[in-house]
């Protein structure tokens, strides 16, 4: 069996909508890889999808994986799984006894989302499509994540982030669902074929066939 032992270097996108990254099915992908090459070295790098784009097209970042499919000749874009959107909101919401939340009910509420000004209107719009329609108040703020998350356990609103933060404890933050047909959004796999190591390739191979069987829906 080959042997590596080059430092590999992996993109994990944080476009601070309020999404956690999706840390964990890759961190899980690079564990099984480094125990069948155990010389795998990994170095996980965060950031926005157009910063770690821009790494991996400069050659610094091995493999990313991204939220958004990117148009740039020199880089590959392949989905590779989907993750369902539900809702983050305070213990003791009105919505919170529901199984499944409504977007009709949903659109009365306030939504939070971190981000920066340049992606306000983009991701107010991502909000509006998977409601249907718009909601009766969207607050931007420049908070990270972890604090917008806070926010919501506070009372301050209710925010959408992605089926594998439910395995993120934030006080006073309950999960829904939303009603069916349930929003998912996908996550793409991004790398230059002229500097895919093998040990990349590795990891890549085991995230392509987690997302054929369907491991992470």
């Amino acid at each position: 069996m080959q042997s590596f032992h080059r430092r590999q270097h992996i993109g994990i996108a944080s476009d601070r909508t309020g999404r956690l990254p999706e840390l964990w099915p890759t961190s899980k992908r690079a564990r099984s890889a480094q125990k069948t090459e155990p010389a795998i070295d990994v170095r996980f790098v965060e950031g926005n999808g157009d910063d770690i784009a821009d790494q991996v097209a400069r050659g610094t970042i091995n493999v990313a994986f991204i939220q958004e499919r990117v148009n740039k000749a020199s880089i590959v874009s392949e989905h590779c799984w989907n993750e369902t959107i539900v809702v983050a909101l305070p213990e003791g919401h009105r919505l919170a006894g529901h199984h499944a939340l409504r977007r009709e009910a949903l659109r009365c509420e306030t939504f939070l989302m971190a981000i920066d000004e340049t992606r306000v209107i983009r991701t107010a719009n991502e909000i509006a499509t998977i409601l249907e329609g718009r909601p009766r108040l969207i607050i931007p703020t420049q908070v990270h994540r972890d604090t917008l998350m806070h926010l919501v356990g506070l009372g301050f609103g209710i925010a959408l982030t992605r089926s594998c933060a439910l395995g993120v404890y934030y006080p006073g933050v309950i999960y829904r669902p939303i009603s069916a047909p349930e929003p998912h959004a996908a996550v793409y796999a991004i790398w230059r074929p002229e500097t895919l190591s093998p040990e990349a390739s590795v990891l890549l191979a085991y995230v392509q066939a987690e997302g054929r069987q369907g491991a992470f829906e």
